[in-house]
C-alpha cells in the first residue's frame, strides 16, 4: 500500500502528539534530547501548519503568526535548533507551504 511505511515510521516517531520539549505529554516523560529528532521536527511542522491553514471553525491565521509562535516558543515548546531551521527556512531563504 503507498505510503504505508511512510505513516508507520511517522506513528513511531512521535510517540504523543501533544507533547513538548519539557516532557509533558510524551510517554515516561522524555524530554530534550532524549525525544525522538523526527519527533521534534514533527511538533514544529505541525504548530505552522496547523496555525497557518484553514480549519473548519477559523480562517487560518497567517504563516507570520505561526512563525511567531515557534520563536515565542523556541527552547520552551519546541527544540531550538529545529525552530532555528523552521524560521530561516521560510524568512530567509523564502519557502512556502504548497497550496
Amino acid at each position: 500500500m503507498p505510503g504505508f511505511s511512510i505513516t508507520r515510521e511517522a506513528q513511531c516517531a512521535s510517540p504523543a502528539k501533544a507533547g513538548s520539549r519539557s516532557g509533558s505529554g510524551y510517554p515516561q516523560g522524555l524530554k530534550g534530547d532524549a525525544i525522538l529528532l523526527e519527533a521534534r521536527i514533527i511538533a514544529v511542522a505541525n504548530v505552522v501548519e496547523a496555525m497557518s491553514s484553514h480549519r473548519p471553525y477559523r480562517p487560518g491565521l497567517g504563516i507570520e503568526k505561526a512563525l511567531a509562535e515557534i520563536e515565542r516558543g523556541r527552547g520552551s515548546a519546541y527544540d531550538p535548533e529545529i525552530a532555528d531551521v523552521c524560521l530561516k527556512l521560510f524568512r530567509d531563504k523564502g519557502y512556502a507551504i504548497p497550496a
